[in-house]
């Protein structure tokens, strides 16, 4: 019993050497430092080790979202100091660190409202910065038309045409943009067409090479037929 009590304080005594100690069977870090990996958006930064002696590597794991990637990466000492990171690595300095990571997106979302209208239209998704054609509009108003885009719902934004070519640099949301049609549209040809029809009917018993289509022609018509029966009753006595 003496001789393992002598064992186990010399193994103590070579492991806070080499900076560790024992808690029963478990062994932790002694002057150790921490690693802190602060929240971030859009993605995960996980870190090897939560803590480290100087001078140990640190690796980091980043995993973006997606449609995502890693924009920066920094690692600070207690002092603010910058530390060296290579290859998503650090050196451990001798203090507490703090890992900070931003993800910039790779491409945007530009998203369709009817606005007043019906109808469904899909998410356009664009690489970012590239230059494309806005979706046809599919998008449809009783009583409307459909005049364009504004990526304000009164119209007092940005507008866009059909169709038209944009360079998307963040997501965008698009409102269909109406204008009312002018009222009893949809019946006017119907009625054009009616008064068209009767007034060639009525030029048809007038000389149609001199006064087509004009009231003199229905005068002349009705004089020529009035004209006949007076032949006819002059005849007749």
């Amino acid at each position: 019993m003496e001789t393992n009590a002598i064992g186990n304080k010399r193994r103590t005594l070579i492991l806070k050497l080499v900076g560790w100690t024992t808690d029963g069977e478990e062994a932790r870090f002694v002057n150790a430092y921490t690693v802190t990996v602060n929240d971030t958006q859009n993605g995960t930064v996980e870190s090897s080790k939560s803590k480290a002696r100087a001078g140990d590597t640190v690796s980091l794991t980043i995993t973006p979202d997606e449609g995502y990637a890693l924009s920066s990466l920094l690692v600070t000492d207690a002092n603010k100091e910058a530390v060296e990171v290579v290859d998503n690595a650090f050196t451990m300095s001798q203090s507490d660190v703090t890992v900070d990571a931003t993800f910039a997106a790779t491409h945007c979302t530009i998203s369709f409202d009817a606005n007043g209208g019906t109808g469904i239209m899909d998410d356009q998704v664009v690489a970012k910065g590239e230059t494309t054609a806005l979706n046809e509009n599919e998008f449809s108003r009783s009583g409307y038309a459909f005049t364009g885009w504004n990526t304000a719902k009164n119209g007092s934004g940005a507008s866009f045409k059909d169709k038209e070519e944009v360079s998307v640099t963040s997501n965008m949301k698009l409102y269909a943009q109406w204008k009312a049609s002018p009222s009893g549209s949809s019946n006017a040809g119907s009625a054009t067409g009616s008064t068209t029809e009767s007034r060639t009917s009525l030029a048809s018993t007038a000389d149609s090479s001199s006064c087509a289509g004009t009231v003199a022609c229905v005068l002349l018509g009705v004089t020529a037929v009035t004209a006949g029966l007076r032949k006819t009753a002059f005849r007749k006595r």
